[in-house]
């Protein structure tokens, strides 16, 4: 693929990439401090008494909005309220992923950005910085027995360096140096009928990726 100057003039817009936290500092930085509230897990969603949605949260705390936008993930407690409970589809692929200094690479360059595919499996590795101190990786890979759907959970790395040992050698090079990984199953949701739900007189919508 090409990137850089070439891409720019073809496309009209560079190819950006971002270590993964940006986007949320992003977020934040448009939005004025006082109406970001952290410990706000949302456990209730009704019509208000008067006019609104009114939630509910685990602290106790409860407000009511005008329309409420939900952009709670796969696992979406404001999809299961609105639309009903269902389970999310296991693709039976994983994924691991990580982001670690460059500097243990022990001065060893990588290519920007690159893909490399396997049969039935692949890793997108870059910097992620402009000076090019870290390294982030993402991988697909079948395990159909695994199920964990998880921000959090560790993956081993002896296994994943395993997975990819007849890759090439920048990859082996980059999963040699990699300290550590997370690892989660690949789940997606059959599409929904319907992305919003009138609780009159408001709306709420579920943006669920």
């Amino acid at each position: 693929m090409i990137f850089g100057e070439t891409a720019e003039l073809r496309y009209g817009a560079p190819y950006l990439l971002r270590p993964p936290r940006r986007p949320h500092s992003a977020l934040a930085s448009a939005v004025p401090p006082e109406l970001i509230h952290l410990d706000h897990r949302v456990t209730g969603i009704d019509q208000g008494p008067d006019r609104g949605v009114k939630l509910t949260f685990a602290n106790g705390q409860s407000i009511e909005a005008d329309a409420v936008v939900a952009s709670d993930g796969v696992h979406s407690f404001v999809k299961e309220r609105l639309f009903g409970k269902d389970e999310p589809n296991f693709t039976g692929r994983i994924a691991y992923r990580t982001v670690f200094p460059a500097a243990l690479l022990n001065g060893y360059q990588i290519d920007d950005c690159t893909k490399w595919w396997g049969p039935d499996r692949h890793i997108v590795i870059y910097y992620v910085k402009p000076d090019r101190s870290e390294v982030y990786f993402v991988t697909s890979q079948p395990e159909p027995g695994f199920t964990v759907e998880s921000w959090s959970a560790m993956g081993d790395v002896g296994e994943l360096r395993k997975a990819f040992d007849a890759f090439h050698p920048q990859v082996r090079q980059v999963l040699a140096a990699c300290p550590s990984v997370h690892k989660w199953a690949l789940v997606d949701r059959d599409p929904q009928a319907h992305w919003a739900k009138a609780m009159s007189p408001c709306w709420v919508t579920p943006a669920i990726p």
